[in-house]
């Protein structure tokens, strides 16, 4: 980038009261081509809520394109995988999640990465919760009345996720470890065909990502019992969560974030940490994310390697305890 656009970039991010903004003119010549955003699900799904803006806003900052390049499969991990093995110069990323680093290892075969050495961290961009949800006309009113009814008839009532190993699978195994009450998985392909089997009775209940489940609570056809994560949502607000609730030690949330492969130069990490930190802040794109379920979250590259690590450890012991394997 010639010396004039970094000027220019720096000027935009001052504007926005970024703190940091010298390392941004740091990285001489960086970026002076196509940066690839490698996004680990299909187009069109909850991911593309943080892609669409992200890009866009990147590009502007950067002076230079950076595009969406979908990989789906194996719950994150062949996006993962693609940018684990691709040069570590910054023109290569990843859509970071929950999913490919935290969870997918351990229900999928054959991973050709380590979750936490073969990155390199850049930052934080939002969190996402899952929710438990019933049928409006259920019995079930609250989390107590869910409890009671598993407690009465281990094994009877059934709950509904995306899929074997989705966070929201995991999060039924948390809540069963956690309680002592035995509730009966029914894994789907993907979010849709749940939620036709749940509004039609065929499921007591379900974990679902909170983005595609919003409108159907405020609708009134779906009932929350409660939020999976350790915080409150900004979309929900109103709905408590598991551990407000009694359930202790209880977090399950989505991170997102972007990493590169390891060994990116630390210039290079810090330009691109300080434009993502820009593009969290800006009020047009709080308002989208929130309102699609989408908490935005700023933070440090060295803030995301340490989430990284913690979420791998917390649903190795999950996996492991409920017998998760690929």
């Amino acid at each position: 980038m010639r010396p004039a656009a970094l000027n220019r970039l720096a000027a935009r991010l001052c504007a926005l009261g970024l703190a940091g903004v010298a390392a941004l003119a740091s990285a001489q010549g960086y970026p002076d081509k196509v940066i690839r955003l490698v996004v680990p699900f299909a187009a069109g799904g909850t991911s593309d809520v943080m892609v669409r803006p992200l890009t866009d806003k990147l590009t502007k900052l950067l002076g230079q394109s950076v595009v969406a390049d979908y990989a789906a499969g194996a719950g994150g991990t062949v996006a993962a995988t693609r940018v684990a093995v691709a040069a570590p110069d910054g023109y290569t990323l990843l859509l970071a999640s929950t999913s490919a680093l935290s969870t997918g290892p351990f229900v999928t075969k054959g991973l050709r990465y380590d979750p936490v050495k073969s990155f390199t961290p850049i930052g934080q961009m939002a969190r996402s919760e899952y929710i438990l949800v019933v049928p409006a006309r259920s019995p079930l009113k609250n989390l107590d009345d869910v409890l009671k009814a598993a407690r009465a008839k281990p094994g009877a009532l059934t709950y509904g996720t995306p899929g074997v190993g989705s966070l929201g699978h995991l999060s039924g195994e948390l809540l069963k470890s956690r309680t002592g009450i035995q509730i009966e998985h029914v894994p789907y392909r993907g979010q849709g065909p749940m939620d036709i089997d749940l509004l039609g009775g065929r499921l007591d209940m379900a974990i679902a990502g909170l983005g595609n489940t919003i409108e159907s609570v405020n609708d009134g056809r779906l009932r929350a019992i409660a939020m999976t994560g350790g915080v409150r949502s900004g979309a929900l607000p109103q709905v408590a969560t598991m551990s407000e609730l009694g359930v202790p030690d209880f977090d399950a949330s989505v991170f997102w974030g972007l990493v590169g492969p390891a060994g990116m130069a630390p210039d290079v990490v810090d330009k691109l940490n300080a434009a993502l930190r820009a593009v969290v802040q800006m009020p047009d794109v709080k308002r989208f994310w929130i309102a699609e379920g989408q908490d935005p979250v700023a933070g440090s590259p060295a803030e995301l390697g340490s989430l990284i690590e913690r979420e791998y450890a917390r649903w190795k012991v999950v996996t492991t305890n409920a017998h998760i394997a690929p």
